[in-house]
This record gives structure tokens, C-alpha cells and sequence, in this order.
């Protein structure tokens, strides 16, 4: 298996890389990430889908909104941990925001046609 064929599986992907760039190492860090073979059903591939989650728990972590002494009801309000307690989705922070009588819409960060893979 030639380096290439490392990064993607798509031959038209593997000749775009080696005609603009010559040799795998020569690659920029951004084009490779996303030039890699997805999974079934993911948005990213996957070195970048790990960085990504990576990122995304380290920041959780450490967001001072998820400390026990801020996430309180003395600085959001009863009103407004009622508000986080029953927001569930995407779409319910929209629709919250959209004036009254608005049609409902589908917000999610779901692909329409994604399905589980087992």
C-alpha cells in the first residue's frame, strides 16, 4: 500500500494529491486531514473527528459554565434552569428564538440520511 493509498481509497483523490503535491510528505496539514477517507456516516474523517471530540471534552471540562458553584439557579434565574432543564435539541434553541407562530423546522447536526451501522 503506497502512501497515498493511506489517505484515501479515492483514486481521484490520491492523483489530485501526488499531481499538486509530488510526495506524501510534502501534503499541507489541513488538505490532509480532510482528504481521508470518511466512516460510514460521519461528517469528518477520522484523525479529524478525534481532534475534534478531543477538543470538544477538553472544553467541557473546563468551561466554567459546568462548575457546580456557577451552574446554580443564583446565576441563571429559576427561570432559566427551567429553561436548560427542558431544552432538549438543536431545534428547541431555535424555536425558542424564532417569533411566535413560526413554522417548526428540522435543526440538527444529523445528516438526513444517516443510518446506524452496526
Amino acid at each position: 500500500m503506497t502512501a497515498f493509498e493511506q489517505i484515501s481509497s479515492d483514486e481521484r483523490v490520491r492523483r489530485g494529491l501526488r499531481d499538486v503535491y509530488g510526495h506524501v510528505d510534502e501534503i499541507e496539514f489541513y488538505v490532509g486531514l480532510f482528504a481521508e477517507d470518511r466512516r460510514p456516516n460521519s461528517v469528518l474523517p477520522s484523525l479529524i473527528g478525534r481532534m475534534v471530540g478531543i477538543d470538544a471534552f477538553s472544553q467541557a471540562f473546563t468551561n466554567p459554565l459546568l462548575a457546580p458553584r456557577i451552574y446554580t439557579a443564583a446565576t441563571f434565574s429559576p427561570l432559566g434552569m427551567e429553561v436548560i432543564r427542558t431544552t432538549r435539541t438543536l431545534s428547541d434553541v431555535v424555536h425558542r428564538n424564532l417569533p411566535p407562530g413560526s413554522p417548526r423546522h428540522r435543526v440538527g447536526m444529523t445528516r438526513s440520511d444517516w443510518r446506524r451501522v452496526s
